[in-house]
């Protein structure tokens, strides 16, 4: 709290005062450098976990900011694996159903239609 000059009765008081004004610049000055270095080091921090992310994170579209960037790579990721899925069952159609069905047109087609020969 300020002090005005009617409150100061010698310069003794006035000496008092200001020392203890200097007092608590110097305390506030100490809180000042403990708080720039602390921000300091968040920021060494901060950088330090941007650096991590931008070598460690995937290069990938599903981590954009653009909504639309998102979207056409979840789409691409479900075309991709419905492909792959699609692939494997054919492949599997190809080896376990199309010999049975091949099978039953050369067995069992003739006898129900004499007249047909495949």
């Amino acid at each position: 709290m300020p002090i005005t000059v009617n409150q100061l009765k010698n310069v003794n008081e006035l000496v008092e005062y200001l020392n203890d004004l200097e007092a608590k610049i110097r305390v506030l000055e100490d809180e000042n450098t403990a708080l720039r270095s602390a921000m300091e080091e968040v920021s060494n921090s901060n950088r330090n976990v941007l650096n991590l992310l931008r070598q460690e994170w995937p290069r990938t579209g599903l981590v954009s900011r653009s909504f639309w960037i998102r979207a056409l790579t979840v789409y691409g990721h479900f075309f991709v694996i419905q492909l792959i899925v699609t692939a494997f069952l054919f492949v599997g159609y190809l080896i376990f159903i199309a010999p049975v069905i091949t099978r039953f047109i050369n067995e069992v087609l003739p006898t129900l239609l004499p007249g047909i020969t495949p």
